[in-house]
């Protein structure tokens, strides 16, 4: 389903950047990165907003240069799901980097919505070992840290 044309479209935007597609900006950022303080949806693409772009454009592996273009504004609006969702269930352990780990992060997030969130960067580092493992106790099934058929069955129901 092609995306809904909200009026306000995709410019280029970069620090000194003003207006509605700032706030959409802000607001896509706020739900790409629910890991850290929430932007201020202000409209005003300052030195907070320009650090979050920057943030986001290093976890989904994008150029990191601050400004929001055709790329950035791509994975934002639906690029970076699509990658996850092409990265299928690979078997995961500490270690493991990407599309998939980002999938993981995010499903955990939305499963175990009691504990810290995660930060969806792609890197299944400790944190995302604990929290696997904390999924896994809680659904009684092998408590290993890895994500294989299993764990991945519980998370995708």
């Amino acid at each position: 389903m092609p995306p809904v044309d909200d009026g306000i479209g995709t410019p280029t935007l970069s620090r000194g950047s003003q207006g509605a597609a700032v706030k959409k900006l802000q607001q896509l950022l706020n739900a790409h990165v629910p890991d850290v303080q929430a932007l201020a949806v202000d409209g005003d693409f300052g030195s907070v907003t320009d650090a979050r772009v920057r943030v986001y454009q290093r976890r989904v592996e994008i150029e990191v240069d601050g400004i929001v273009g055709p790329q950035t504004w791509g994975m934002l609006t639906g690029g970076e799901l699509a990658q996850e969702g092409a990265a299928g269930t690979p078997t995961l352990s500490n270690g493991a980097h990407g599309p998939a780990v980002r999938k993981l992060q995010r499903l955990l997030n939305a499963h175990v919505p009691d504990l810290q969130p995660l930060a969806v960067d792609g890197v299944f580092g400790p944190v995302t070992e604990k929290h696997v493992r904390r999924f896994q106790t809680r659904l009684a099934i092998a408590v290993d840290g890895i994500v294989g058929p299993q764990t991945w069955g519980a998370l995708t129901l």
